[in-house]
């Protein structure tokens, strides 16, 4: 089955502590018709370095040097150059399964899908994530366009169908389409719009690609004084109504506004932060009057939504326990 080639893009920023295992990892797939595509987005440290290094290894890597424009501008540079059938995107302090190309190429192919995902494993530094055990009850499952939108909205689906990662694409799926510049929450930004364009999306339950939070991790730092998921969120409604899909819109205006919740129970207490916190307070509300008591939520999701309109001190100290 081994036919089509795949480009695999990596941006890379001051990334030397952790490149290698992620590139090798890539380097070992038993699907081996690949196009490397390192992304030096103008690195500090040696990681520049070592991406020329590694490509004198292995000539299925190509590296592309150029000046810092952030993660979106770099996977973009990365697809502008790319030739492979389908594509993949993988962060370069992660790494994946030896068998992880060959089982998202396998799905995408036997299942006629445009978007193959995988699940992954979150593990922290310092950490050894689980061995995959295919011993397991591993499944893979086809949606439509609409039950692939609906997924971005579920629990056991939002987090493998929105991330750029673990995935591949039908490179058809790609064209005309660029990640936003300069925002960070970019995949949640963009998952849906994506996701639009494909016929059928097959997922498989198979942890295959170990996602790595580490401790400069910029959702854990009061970067959220410019959060830009609060801004993919909103895009993320107005899509959904520009584009006729009204209950995905609403299943939308209620993420909005947890994501809002959300990020004012996490602000500080510094000036700042209060004037972000009394802003968000207002565009909670705002939303909610509009559609009075969003009786279309959860009654899980309608109970949080009022406690933090009644007592949002009370909601941010439940929240931030957790």
């Amino acid at each position: 089955m081994e036919k089509d080639l795949i480009s695999i893009i990596i941006p890379v920023y001051n990334v030397e502590k952790y490149l290698d295992k992620c590139v090798k990892s890539i380097l070992q797939q038993t699907y081996i018709n690949l196009e490397v595509i390192l992304v030096d987005d103008g690195s500090t440290d040696n990681s520049g370095v070592l991406c020329d290094s590694l490509a004198k290894d292995d000539n299925r890597i190509r590296v592309l040097h150029k000046s810092n424009g952030g993660l979106s501008d770099a996977r973009n540079a990365g697809m502008r150059i790319s030739s492979g059938r389908y594509v993949a995107f993988i962060d370069s302090d992660d790494y994946v399964d030896t068998h992880y190309i060959e089982i998202l190429y396998k799905n995408a192919v036997e299942t006629d899908s445009d978007i193959s995902i995988s699940n992954y494993e979150k593990f922290y530094e310092g950490e050894t994530p689980e061995n995959i055990d295919d011993n397991k009850n591993n499944h893979r499952i086809v949606m439509d366009r609409n039950q692939s939108l609906e997924a971005l909205f579920e629990d056991e689906y939002k987090y493998q169908f929105t991330m750029a990662c673990g995935k591949i694409f039908a490179a058809k799926v790609l064209e005309g389409f660029e990640f936003p510049v300069g925002r960070n929450y970019e995949d949640s930004a963009t998952a849906h719009v994506l996701i639009s364009k494909a016929r059928s999306v097959v997922y498989t339950n198979r942890k295959q690609y170990f996602y790595l939070t580490r401790k400069t991790s910029i959702t854990k730092s009061d970067k959220f004084l410019k959060d830009d998921v609060i801004v993919a969120m909103r895009d993320r409604v107005e899509w959904f109504a520009n584009n006729g899909y009204l209950e995905l819109e609403k299943k939308a205006k209620v993420q909005y506004v947890l994501t809002m919740m959300g990020v004012y129970a996490r602000l500080t207490n510094s000036i700042e932060a209060k004037k972000m916190k009394k802003s968000l307070y207002k565009e909670v509300r705002k939303t909610v009057s509009c559609d009075r008591d969003m009786s279309y939520s959860s009654k899980k999701t309608f109970f949080q939504i009022k406690l933090f309109l009644l007592l949002p001190s009370l909601y941010s100290a439940i929240i931030r326990r957790k």
